[in-house]
């Protein structure tokens, strides 16, 4: 039954908990500075949530299963072994083409109870993924076998289902069905974080960040870094201290977004703040295409022929092929850039 994360449907296994990714020469070390990046990262695309299995030879026919989830595009793969390497080597990592998605599962109790748990009470996520404590509830009595008494069981159901946001009706009925009138267990607070580091924020970019270059007619550049999140995660979003936060509600789309638009604070802030860590999945070649273009832009290459066109060949296709552009790198050249050379040629 869904997830926070939306994990892919129908995946296919590519790895497991016996994946050597402990001898791996690249990996998080467990470190404050690693667990405020891997903390950002989950932030924007990690989950925990509870899958219901309807199992006749179970008590009450109903299995628990627990888990700890971190998605990424495929072409990000080796982010979620680095991951899987910070929780020695527990989970597994399953892969969905249709979706070009890769997802890392963290679902045995003892891992979750002993790597998993204790590392979000340490360093604990900002709001939208507070279900932590409802989550490590849920292990707890599971690992405590307290689902085997009915009392036990119904308090399970209700902390599954205040848990999954994406039940549907009809099984959140059945299972309500299951707990009769009994009232939703309270869990306790965890510790709030007192401040964003500079490390979670860089890894929530890993995660939901984005580096803009448009490319406008007559030739002009603009450059813009944004992250985008749910509507949940709005007291996160003010903590942030970045720029101007919109709100994307338009087809049901509950979103919120830092964006900073200025090219100073971009150059001033953004861009040193993220050079001073290290960025892990495929945002990582995105960012250091931005920062060249950014001190191109500075030094006034693009306003040359010369200039720009080197700009173009570096940035047209960054972002998921420039399969989003309106126009194809050839037919942007054809449409602007001879026209406004040309005319610049004849002014001189």
């Amino acid at each position: 039954i869904g997830s926070q994360g939306g994990s892919p449907q129908q995946p296919f296994k590519v790895g497991s908990s016996t994946t050597n990714v402990k001898n791996s020469t690249i990996c998080f070390a467990q470190h404050e500075h690693e667990s405020r990046l891997l903390n950002g990262l989950v932030q924007a695309d990690g989950s925990f949530f509870v899958a219901f299995e309807k199992r006749p030879s179970s008590k009450n026919g109903l299995r628990f299963r627990p888990k700890f989830s971190l998605t990424v595009h495929t072409n990000s793969r080796q982010t979620l072994e680095l991951v899987q390497g910070f929780f020695q080597g527990s989970g597994n990592i399953y892969e969905n083409k249709n979706k070009q998605a890769a997802e890392l599962v963290i679902d045995k109790l003892d891992h979750l109870e002993s790597l998993v748990i204790p590392h979000f009470k340490q360093y604990p996520l900002f709001a939208g993924k507070k279900q932590l404590e409802n989550f490590a509830d849920i292990v707890e009595r599971l690992q405590g076998r307290q689902h085997y008494a009915q009392d036990g069981f119904v308090a399970l159901v209700k902390s599954a289902l205040s848990l999954n946001k994406t039940i549907s009706a009809s099984r959140q009925q059945w299972l309500e069905t299951l707990c009769g009138e009994s009232e939703a267990p309270h869990f306790q607070s965890f510790e709030e974080p007192q401040e964003l580091s500079d490390q979670f924020v860089v890894g929530l970019v890993d995660g939901d960040g984005c580096f803009n270059i448009n490319f406008l007619a007559k030739c002009d550049l603009d450059l813009g870094f944004h992250i985008t999140g749910d509507l949940s995660q709005k007291e996160l979003f003010q903590a942030s201290q970045g720029g101007e936060m919109r709100y994307d509600q338009a087809k049901r789309r509950r979103h919120i977004k830092d964006q900073v638009d200025s090219f100073n604070d971009i150059c001033r802030i953004i861009i040193p703040l993220i050079d001073k860590y290290t960025l892990y999945t495929s945002k990582k070649n995105h960012f250091a295409i931005f920062k060249e273009i950014a001190g191109l832009v500075r030094k006034d290459s693009h306003k040359d022929y010369k200039g720009f066109i080197d700009i173009l060949e570096k940035a047209y296709d960054m972002n998921l092929e420039g399969k989003r552009r309106k126009l194809t790198k050839e037919e942007y050249v054809e449409k602007y850039v001879g026209i406004k050379f040309c005319q610049s040629r004849r002014k001189i």
